[in-house]
């Protein structure tokens, strides 16, 4: 018997330790590109939220006048407003029995909002029954305007009249949030639904 000859098929080719380490190398720089753009992905997907829950708020408030033929007069804010979404004008949409003064303003106890409710005891996102107050993603009550002279428009909260081109909006309700750093008065990040943006 003599030296056997070994197929081709047998031998198989590993890969050397190089390749591996190219590979390993290759999928860290892709993971760290991954990861950098993470942040933007999830600002995005807050602002995102907070123009649902805007648009939430602005239909309740539509739903109220559609049935009523006039916009929630409650306490804490004069005239168009700013009303923030607490207590009085959350249980008015929510139609909220516990309080007496929902009675008068939504008689019919008709409920034109349903927002997700929080766990978090103190501020978090969605509505938080402890607080009866609403909150955008980044944990701040979101900020409503009214057509209260029932005019067919709004005056323009400050700070937006120059990307609005004048001092009122033809619109009959307007919500904001403030946004990431949690300020109105910076207009960059804040949300709004009557803006493209």
């Amino acid at each position: 018997f003599g030296p056997t000859k070994k197929s081709p098929n047998c031998f198989r080719r590993a890969f050397t330790l190089i390749e591996l380490l190219v590979v390993i190398v290759i999928i860290a720089i892709l993971m760290s590109l991954a990861l950098r753009s993470l942040p933007g992905i999830f600002q995005r997907a807050k602002a995102g939220q907070a123009k649902a829950d805007a648009n939430a708020i602005l239909a309740g408030l539509k739903g109220y006048f559609a049935e009523y033929n006039r916009y929630p007069e409650v306490a804490g804010g004069q005239g168009e407003g700013p009303y923030e979404t607490k207590q009085e004008l959350m249980d008015v949409l929510m139609a909220e029995r516990s309080n007496p003064s929902v009675r008068d303003l939504n008689p019919r106890l008709i409920s034109f909002f349903e927002p997700a409710v929080t766990t978090d005891k103190v501020k978090g996102r969605g509505y938080n029954m402890r607080t009866r107050q609403f909150n955008d993603p980044y944990g701040n009550p979101f900020r409503v305007y009214m057509d209260m002279d029932y005019d067919d428009q709004v005056g323009v909260p400050q700070g937006y009249a120059g990307q609005t081109g004048s001092q009122y909006v033809r619109k009959t309700i307007l919500v904001l949030s403030a946004g990431k750093d949690g300020k109105f008065e910076t207009t960059d990040d804040n949300v709004a639904t009557w803006l493209a943006k």
